[in-house]
């Protein structure tokens, strides 16, 4: 069985020992905080003055990770999908595949879990900002399979407006837009690979706000928790290291700092 990570963290020291420390400096020094920082006065780093803010208010630091916050990190719409695009590349993330494939267990996507789970790695691509002929999604997944069925994910991302509202232009909103310019990108990787290739769309907010394609899926910050939590759980031989990173992970998906 899976170690709780959550109900083991018992005091300061257990949440400050280094091995955690490395977990979160490495989840933090993925990204260029600095391109994200609006008002800036000097660099912040993970070191012993940021520990010694997790001392105030530690559980509700511990449950609800505010380490964009703790950084003096303004919120950033684009720095959240960088994240989610981060821990779902293969090609930047050791588990990558198992979360993509969480992600579709959880919303009962069978069909494209098994084609995921039926690819190499090193044919599963991750992309940001993709565009189309009428829109442009924040995250698209796809795989590259010359000899097997392949899939195209999209995910587009909200963040801090419960509404979550959507863009309007060419006479449509942009879900709606999306999946068009989806279904395009499906036909094109049919042509290529000469493969079946099956689709799937997210629309990801704090909240689970509807989307106005009937196409796409909401998904709640707190479905992607769940949806972690399922790796968590179905990997018993899940290393230490992956099993306690993927609890800071999840928990990023509670940080007020995104609401």
């Amino acid at each position: 069985m899976a170690v709780d990570w959550e109900k083991t963290v018992l005091d300061f020291e257990q949440l400050t020992s280094s091995q955690r420390l490395s977990l979160i400096r490495d989840l933090v020094n993925r990204f260029d905080l600095d391109s994200y920082r609006k008002h800036q006065s000097k660099q912040y780093k993970l070191t012993q003055d940021i520990v010694e803010e997790f001392k105030k208010d530690l559980f509700d630091k511990v449950v609800r990770y505010d380490i964009f916050k703790e950084l003096k990190v303004n919120f950033d719409e684009n720095l959240v999908s960088d994240v989610i695009a981060s821990i779902y590349n293969p090609m930047k993330y050791p588990i990558a595949k198992e979360l993509i494939i969480g992600l579709l267990i959880q919303f009962n996507n069978q069909n494209i879990a098994e084609i995921i789970t039926n690819t190499e790695k090193k044919y599963i691509v991750c992309k940001r900002e993709v565009s189309g002929d009428l829109s442009r999604i924040d995250i698209r997944i796809f795989t590259k399979n010359i000899d097997q069925a392949n899939a195209i994910i999209d995910i587009e991302m909200k963040g801090k407006n419960p509404v979550a509202c959507e863009t309007f232009s060419h006479g449509d909103y942009q879900t709606v837009r999306e999946y068009s310019d989806l279904v395009e990108h499906q036909k094109k990787l049919v042509d290529k690979y000469q493969t079946p290739c099956s689709i799937a769309a997210f629309y990801v907010t704090p909240y689970g706000t509807i989307p106005k394609s009937n196409n796409f899926i909401a998904v709640s910050f707190d479905d992607m928790r769940n949806s972690i939590n399922t790796v968590i759980n179905s990997n018993i031989g899940l290393a230490a290291d992956y099993t306690q990173e993927l609890f800071i992970v999840k928990s990023f998906f509670k940080s007020s700092w995104l609401f």
